[in-house]
Order: C-alpha cells, then structure tokens, then sequence
C-alpha cells in the first residue's frame, strides 16, 4: 500500500462527524485528495477502488454506495473561544453516483482551510494504519491519541470521549460495556495494526469513573516500511531500540520525571549501572537543598551521570539511607504489581462464576428455576430483610442484593457442588 499522509485540523478531528468505519475511511481519501489538487472542488471515487483499498468484499458494492449518499453533515466553524456565535456548513455541496459506479463529491470551499496549509494544530497519519481497521471506535480513538503522540499520555472524562466516539446516550450506558466495545476492542486492533498502542487507567471520582487516562507507545509491530529511504529506515531502526533494559525502568522514569528527554534518558540507562545513576541523581538533589544549580537540572544531570560526580564528592561516604529507600521504593514497586495482579486474579474469577450462573440459568427450565427459589426462600425464612423482597413465594430480582444472594446460593448449592 502507498504510504499516504493524512492531515486533519484538529477542530475538524475534535468533531464526531461520522460513525461508521467506512465512512471515516471515505473521508480521509477526500482529505488526500483535497490536498492533492487543492485547486479543484469536485473529486471522484471509483466504487470497486474503494471496496479493495478498504479490504472489503465485492459483494459491499451497495453498501458503499449509501454511505458514501449519507456522508453530508454540517460543521461548525466557528474559530469563537467563547462560542457565542455558531457558523455551520455544510462540508459537501453535492454528492452524487453515477451508472457506472463513480462517486462524485463537490466540496464546499469554506471546509478547504481545514484540510489545507495547517501550520499549527493539525494531526497527521498514514492511510495505511486505519486502513485495516474494522471498528470506527478503533479508527476515532488511533486519531484522539495521534494528537498527543509526543506528549505520550491524554486524560478525557468518559463523557467527552463518548460525545467523540459518536455514541448516544441510550448506548452502553454500563461502564463495563462501554469499556468491552470501544476501548479494549480499539487497544487490541491498535497493538496489531498501527504504529501506535496504548495502555490505560481509570480515574474515579467518588465510585463512579469519570475520566480515562491513556498512556500512548510506539508499536515495534509496525507496518513493512515502503520506502527505500535511508531515513525511513533510520526511524525504523530508532524505534525498535525505544524500551529500556528491564533492570533500569525505575531509573528510566526518574530521570523522565527530572525533565531529561526520552532519547537521553534510554541512552543513560543502557550505559550507565542503575547504583551510578541513582547515586548522581541523589547528589543532584543534595546540590538542590543547597541552593546550588537550580538551572537546568536536566542537563546537569546527565553531566553529573557521564562525569560521575558523586564519586568525585564525600556524599558516598554516608549514604546508607539512600541504598535502604532504594531498595524499600523496588519491594513497594513489586508488591503494587502484586497487588494489581491479585486484583486481577479475583476480578477474573467472579466473571467466571457469573458466566457459569448465567450458562446454568439458561439451561434449566421453568419448574427448576421455581424450586431453586422455593429452596432459597426456605433457606433465608427467618430472615426478615429477606422476606421483604418475597411476594407469592417468588422473588424480587430486581433488588441487586437479593439477586446478588440467589446467584451466590445457587453456585454453591448447584454448580460449587458439581465441580468438587
């Protein structure tokens, strides 16, 4: 595939214009084509081009066509901070098909700026890392973390991130779903077929997750580069040397944290031992509570780690306690993976159960269903919390704790048992 660069205004990329992958797809071959003759405003599309640069089937044919019919929508354009004023338009003029199965799209000359001669706050990829993309969750999302690629991480509230994936109030309205359909099915098409992956965290406010914070990588999996250029191939190279040694990765982040850049910090850990950066970084901070080279302390630092000054200072002499909090930060930094994976661990078992409830649920008929019932009622009698929720020897299963009570019955009186 030619290697095609994409350029979108990041106002235009910040709208939710489209849902559907093909039509995302479709609409960056009109950005290139925009960009490729930006005097023209009518471009066409062959159909059967379309279907095989996007991986589709010839039996797609119709398909396309509606899609690319329903593509018109209206932006708005409005460059206002306070949005006081709003000025939509629409991005298309005419969108027409021909009998011999070419689109034609006539843009509006008001939506040119934003595909044209971006200087500053643009985002730009290859057509190649969206083209297998099936999800236009996966598409939109490789876009939202495009734009801060050099940062390395974005924060976005669920709600801002819905309204950007397109999705409408009545649809995935549990966290859990939204979670399973959007981001996890873009995090594993991102990791196989682009040049970027992502891991992720929630933030909570209270119980409820409110925001989302992405962490953005470099995919060594990246694509087969097409060009012969010996800078392709250089960047190639680079990036597959972009992960320090594992026994560095608190030093890594440290001195990351310190202000020293990415590039520098990775070339300090590959050549220097973790003591001889730890110890410079601690005679760095010693040099801080004294008042002295308070200016550019990254650069400092990496002098100091390259010269070894520490060593050329008293400061080894009793730095005993810098050893004993080294040591105590590395069992605190193993026992938070501990603990992550234990989460996990428990996490995973109850999905587990639950499926296994719900599976026997759902093999079982009427008359079973009713005598486990009958059984739990007899069971929990004098309970008078749980009779509140029994009305004509059945119960309420809408109350979450009473379901949470049966489920947790029938495992173990019926599934628990079969297993041991």
């Amino acid at each position: 595939m030619k290697k095609e660069l994409i350029v979108k205004s990041n106002k235009l990329l910040q709208h939710p214009l489209y849902k559907k992958s093909l039509e995302l797809k479709l609409f960056s071959q009109i950005i290139l084509a925009v960009r490729g003759n930006p005097k023209q405003d009518v471009f066409t599309f062959q159909i059967n081009d379309l279907l095989e640069l996007f991986n589709c089937n010839k039996n797609d044919y119709s398909m396309m066509k509606k899609i690319a019919e329903s593509m018109d929508r209206r932006v708005d354009i409005n460059e206002d901070v306070e949005n006081i004023f709003s000025d939509t338009v629409h991005i298309f003029r005419r969108i027409t098909i021909n009998k011999q199965g070419v689109i034609i799209f006539k843009v509006e000359e008001d939506i040119k700026p934003y595909m044209l001669d971006l200087t500053n706050n643009f985002t730009q990829y290859y057509f190649e890392n969206i083209a297998r993309l099936k999800s236009s969750y996966s598409i939109r999302i490789y876009e939202l973390l495009k734009q801060y690629e050099n940062i390395g991480k974005r924060k976005i509230t669920i709600l801002e991130l819905r309204n950007f994936l397109n999705i409408t109030e009545d649809k995935y309205k549990l966290i859990k779903d939204f979670k399973k359909y959007t981001i996890l099915v873009a995090q594993k098409e991102l990791k196989e077929k682009t040049d970027i992956l992502f891991e992720f965290e929630e933030i909570k406010t209270g119980r409820k997750i409110t925001d989302i914070i992405f962490f953005i990588f470099k995919n060594k999996k990246t694509t087969p580069i097409n060009s012969s250029k010996v800078e392709d191939i250089k960047i190639e190279k680079i990036e597959l040397e972009e992960e320090p040694p594992e026994s560095h990765q608190l030093e890594y982040e440290k001195l990351m944290s310190l202000g020293v850049s990415k590039s520098q910090a990775l070339k300090l850990c590959k050549n220097h031992t973790e003591e001889k950066i730890n110890n410079n970084i601690r005679y760095i901070e010693k040099e801080q509570e004294k008042g002295r080279k308070k200016d550019n302390i990254a650069g400092f630092l990496v002098s100091a780690i390259e010269n070894d000054y520490y060593n050329q200072t008293q400061l080894k002499i009793d730095d005993v306690s810098l050893k004993k909090d080294e040591e105590r930060r590395k069992k605190e930094h193993q026992q938070t993976i501990i603990d992550r994976q234990e989460k996990e661990r428990v996490a995973k078992e109850k999905e587990v159960k639950r499926q296994q409830i719900e599976q026997f649920l759902e093999d079982i008929d009427d008359n079973d269903f009713s005598d486990l019932q009958e059984n739990f009622i007899a069971e929990h009698v004098k309970d008078t919390f749980m009779m509140k929720y029994v009305k004509n020897n059945e119960l309420d299963l809408s109350s979450s704790i009473i379901k949470m009570n049966f489920y947790n019955f029938i495992y173990t009186t019926c599934i628990k048992g079969l297993q041991d």
